[in-house]
């Protein structure tokens, strides 16, 4: 039997030189099968030295008298260059003979080109359509590839179980990807009930036949004993498989583990150094690790270098480093601008230190002009992410009204929330100046459940000494409250208490007439008597006055007002004279108590007044 290269026919004979359909000289099947079992030789050095071109050089005799699998061949030859400079577009030429052919790996390969568009323009359906045809032909990785295309829904519409069922179909015929995304569907829940423990089972087959991808999450599952036991060791093991095939991934996991001693003893010039064959790999962690690594002590600039690396892959830790970089000029020279720009970069990926920063630049104008609202806003977000520090800057901001309306009873919670000495410093100013309620039966904050959070409140005592209650601040309606009962026994202990005290509104007896007013008033709230057995002093007394009307508790006319009704109306009784005569005397010391600092009004002329009203 003789084959013609010209028409690609067989004639059944012997004898005939050339073809008798179209004339032309042919040679025999067995003579290009001679020149491909040669081609194979020297391809793979198979009693021969190994030699990529004279392996070409018989592959493309073979493949010019018309034989499929050297066509195929030549094609690997012009992708690969071997023997021959890369060539895609020929690749593709030769690839799509033995393709029509019906030859499966040529078609795969044809498939691929169209894939990635290599030696022709890219084209998700065509490369589709070879794919399929070397899939019905049990070519495993043609088979991986129309799942794969079937799950991303290019060049066919996307159909996830029949993607699962075309690549499961592959890993069942160990195909070392196929069984790692099989494994992958199983983790995440593609196409397939999640299950980790299925999905362990299929990395692992995948891994055992070396494949990298698959190594590393069979660490990863030994490492979070997800689908099997936690076990550092294993995971260890297989990571350095992984790493030493130049997964990524694995890299960085390797690092951290000598980075932390987990699974092996701590060692941290090996964390550098798998850190840094990642990081060189484009490992965004990596790089950012690499980073941290050089700016404690090895070196700001290259730091710096190593976290702009990462920062440029949006790792937003990265780019607030950058930006403290800039702020602070380690590693760079001083730009407020430039910080500004990659604290913004930062926040805007919700990190909560560069979202607090660019409060804080906002709040200084330091790098964009001031801008207290803008402040508020970003401090607020870094805040809902527990930051300490904004959560104290909130607080502080809605204390003095800055950039926000004032509101002291949301200043109190996130002041609380922070938690910080300054939050708390703050606090304690705030309940200086707040009224402390004081309630003898149950109060509505406990009646509907309100947050109450523990609280002080200074008040001053005998001798002007500072006195601190405990006492609660409710979050809800914004109040200091303390028990009578505890805060009658803080009374008995030191005298008398100096602040803005009152009874709460719920708590008093419903009486409306002054009697009742006065017993609740703030003199009396603070202790303030007459009574022989209490014996206050003169001194005490006028100290309770003062302090009342400085802090602005009380104003003189009511403290005028209160001492005339018991001068009234409790001086008639029989054997109040000594109380009267106090009364009076506070009285007067009242009258006269900073009374150079009161506007003088001087008149000239008295003119009786009468009403201008009409009568109707």
């Amino acid at each position: 039997m003789k084959y013609c290269i010209n028409c690609n026919k067989y004639v059944y004979s012997h004898f005939y030189k050339f073809c008798p359909y179209c004339g032309a000289r042919f040679d025999s099947v067995e003579e290009k099968d001679k020149d491909y079992e040669l081609a194979k030789k020297y391809f793979y050095g198979i009693g021969v030295k190994k030699n990529y071109v004279t392996a070409f050089d018989y592959y493309s005799k073979a493949a010019r008298k018309g034989l499929t699998k050297a066509q195929n061949d030549v094609g690997e030859c012009y992708y690969f260059g071997f023997g021959v400079q890369v060539d895609y577009k020929l690749a593709f030429i030769w690839y799509a003979k033995a393709a029509e052919d019906g030859y499966a790996p040529a078609q795969y390969n044809l498939g691929y080109l169209y894939y990635y568009g290599e030696g022709v323009e890219q084209d998700f359906e065509k490369a589709f359509t070879w794919f399929m045809k070397a899939a019905e032909q049990e070519y495993i990785d043609a088979q991986y590839m129309v799942g794969n295309m079937f799950s991303e829904g290019e060049g066919t519409e996307k159909d996830i179980n029949e993607a699962f069922k075309r690549i499961m179909h592959a890993a069942e015929q160990g195909h070392a990807e196929a069984q790692y995304k099989v494994g992958e569907a199983y983790y995440y829940g593609y196409g397939v009930e999640e299950d980790h423990e299925e999905a362990f089972k299929w990395y692992m087959k995948s891994a055992d036949q070396g494949y990298d991808e698959a190594q590393y999450k069979v660490g990863e599952a030994y490492y979070n004993g997800e689908g099997t036991d936690e076990d550092l060791d294993e995971a260890f093991n297989w990571y350095m498989k992984a790493a030493e095939q130049g997964q990524e991934g694995a890299q960085y996991s390797l690092g951290y583990m000598y980075a932390h001693g987990e699974g092996v003893k701590r060692d941290l010039g090996k964390a550098f150094d798998w850190y840094m064959e990642a990081a060189e790999q484009g490992h965004v962690e990596a790089q950012y690790e690499v980073g941290e690594m050089y700016s404690n002590g090895l070196g700001d600039e290259e730091a710096f270098d190593w976290f702009m690396k990462a920062a440029e892959q949006d790792h937003p830790e990265a780019q607030y480093k950058v930006g403290e970089a800039y702020y602070c000029g380690k590693g760079v020279d001083e730009d407020l601008e430039e910080a500004f720009v990659w604290y913004l970069k930062s926040a805007e990926q919700e990190y909560a230190d560069a979202q607090y920063a660019v409060g804080e630049a906002y709040y200084y104008g330091e790098g964009v002009e001031e801008d207290r609202g803008e402040a508020f806003e970003w401090y607020m977000k870094a805040a809902k992410q527990d930051h300490a520090d904004a959560q104290y800057a909130v607080g502080l901001m809605y204390s003095n009204g800055q950039g926000v309306r004032k509101n002291v009873k949301k200043a109190i919670i996130w002041l609380y929330k922070s938690g910080n000495k300054e939050a708390k410093d703050l606090m304690k100013e705030i309940f200086a100046n707040c009224v402390l309620y004081v309630y003898k039966d149950n109060i509505d904050c406990r009646k509907y459940n309100h947050h109450f959070i523990p609280a002080t409140a200074t008040l001053l005592g005998k001798h002007e000494k500072r006195v601190v209650l405990n006492v609660f601040y409710c979050l809800d309606c914004g109040k200091l409250f303390i028990n009578y009962v505890d805060y009658k026994d803080y009374r008995g202990i030191y005298g008398f208490l100096i602040g803005n005290i009152q009874f709460d509104e719920k708590s008093k007896s419903g009486n409306k007439d002054i009697g009742s007013l006065a017993i609740e008033s703030p003199l009396m709230s603070c202790g303030y008597n007459v009574n022989e057995r209490k014996a206050l002093k003169e001194s005490e007394r006028h100290l309770i006055i003062s302090k009342l009307l400085d802090k602005g508790f009380m104003t003189k006319t009511e403290v005028v007002k209160y001492l005339r009704y018991f001068i009234r109306f409790n001086g008639k009784n029989y054997g109040n004279e000594l109380a009267v005569e106090k009364w009076q005397n506070d009285l007067r010391f009242t009258l006269q108590y900073k009374i150079n600092r009161q506007p003088t009004v001087y008149f000239t002329k008295v003119k009786k007044w009468t009403s201008k009203r009409k009568r109707k």
